[in-house]
């Protein structure tokens, strides 16, 4: 009887870890239908009310509301570029500086944000000229636009308020990491005030709109690639510190219902057993996504804090970390350093990037093998650009490198060039077209 018990424990042991491990190595999108496929089957598993930080919080007052139905009757389908585009249309500026305010505006992502490097990422533009074509897209429509981080959109947007409270300022330059951590705690002490000031003031600061974009619809391309993780710099640290996007996990929990049902003494047995079994599945599959939340942190912190100068310079080479030493670091496996990096992306400075890219390739396997060459194909599509005789579409430069013998398709094109903040076909040629003027 003990040894059979013994070998069922081993069994359940080991069907869990090959479960952790297969949760593990999914991307942002797999994770997502997991869970949702999960709370299906476990009634015990649910989302709990998430706190409210800009990584999540959906719930817009009245005043927002407006302001964003506004917009997007504005808008009415035109992309965001579109609609600045039109708005920078009737001003007086001359060709270097109406040049250089597209050439920001075609680097813009969706949600109304620029590289935190705009400034050295085209040599053709001084950076005196791009902080001044910056602040020219920093006045316009929708209030927060072409802001660098997260911390400067919301500034912008507490500034057009004239919000007089210096306190709001100062969160949004050098505690937007640690307050969407919701660490209120830690940053009270180092200002010296109550903490109840600094959740006040939060709260405040939950009514601007940390998406400037939102509410206009998208280009005929999109990027691809999801970012499971973010570095953003923490001013106040003086250091990149890693912040997990939308984190609709941090709350997921047990229901408590259930734990009351199998306490009440008039439930039966089989319910109670019902509860138990769910109970302990639903602990196993909380304790692995929480898990692997904290594997991907610890892997982007340490890329923060051993890859520093690459996040900082676009055009610094990536210096390849060693799975071993990643692993010897962490105190984990080389395996799950693998399979947590395999299919994962980050946010940093220099754009989206594979985690993969961080990581010598000879010791990644056959798996990322499509990884040994990104670095070649995008200096390749790079150069193809910067010699164009004419503004190359996508599905040309595709052509182009097939010619080469490199076969990958026009939306991985697409996807390496927003990954190099290369602008559009279309958008190239209105930067050339103002140059020519």
């Amino acid at each position: 009887m003990g040894l059979r018990q013994s070998q069922e424990q081993r069994q359940i042991i080991g069907q869990r870890m090959y479960q952790y491990m297969d949760i593990l190595a999914m991307n942002m999108d797999e994770i997502n239908r997991y869970v949702d496929d999960a709370m299906r089957d476990n009634p015990l598993i649910e989302l709990l009310t998430p706190p409210e930080h800009f990584a999540h919080y959906s719930d817009w007052d009245a005043e927002r509301q407006d302001a964003f139905d506004r917009y997007s009757q504005q808008s009415a389908g035109k992309t965001l570029e579109a609609f600045l585009l039109e708005q920078i249309a009737s001003l007086k500026l001359d060709e270097s500086a109406r040049s250089a305010v597209v050439y920001i505006i075609c680097s813009m992502d969706e949600n109304g944000y620029v590289p935190e490097n705009i400034d050295c990422l085209n040599e053709k533009y001084s950076p005196a000229c791009i902080h001044n074509a910056l602040e020219m897209i920093q006045s316009l429509e929708p209030v927060g636009v072409g802001a660098r981080s997260l911390g400067e959109c919301l500034q912008l947007q507490l500034a057009r308020n004239k919000e007089s409270d210096p306190l709001l300022y100062t969160l949004a330059h050098d505690y937007m990491p640690r307050l969407c951590r919701g660490q209120f705690k830690h940053i009270a002490k180092e200002l010296n005030l109550p903490v109840k000031r600094i959740e006040a003031a939060f709260k405040k600061m939950t009514k601007l709109q940390p998406k400037p974009g939102n509410g206009f619809g998208h280009s005929n391309y999109t990027n691809y690639a999801v970012a499971d993780i973010e570095l953003h710099y923490d001013n106040a640290a003086q250091k990149y510190a890693a912040v997990y996007p939308n984190d609709r996990y941090a709350n997921i929990g047990l229901n408590d219902y259930y734990s009351l049902l199998i306490s009440d003494s008039n439930t039966d047995a089989e319910t109670k057993a019902y509860i138990k079994e769910k109970t302990d599945s639903a602990k196993w599959i909380i304790g692995c996504i929480q898990k692997r939340r904290d594997t991907l942190m610890n892997i982007a912190q340490l890329i923060a804090e051993s890859r520093p100068q690459a996040l900082r310079s676009g055009s610094a080479p990536i210096q390849p970390l060693s799975i071993d030493y990643a692993a010897a670091q962490l105190n984990v496996s080389p395996s799950t350093v693998y399979r947590a990096i395999r299919g994962k992306y980050i946010s940093t400075p220099r754009g989206v990037l594979s985690m993969a890219a961080f990581f010598d390739k000879a010791k990644l396997g056959a798996a990322p093998e499509a990884e040994l060459c990104r670095n070649d194909i995008s200096l390749k599509i790079k150069s193809l650009i910067a010699n164009e005789t004419h503004p190359m579409s996508d599905s040309e430069i595709s052509k182009s490198l097939e010619a080469d013998g490199i076969r990958i398709s026009r939306r991985t094109v697409a996807k390496y060039r927003e990954e190099m903040h290369i602008p559009s076909s279309s958008c190239r040629v209105r930067i050339k077209s103002e140059d020519s003027i």
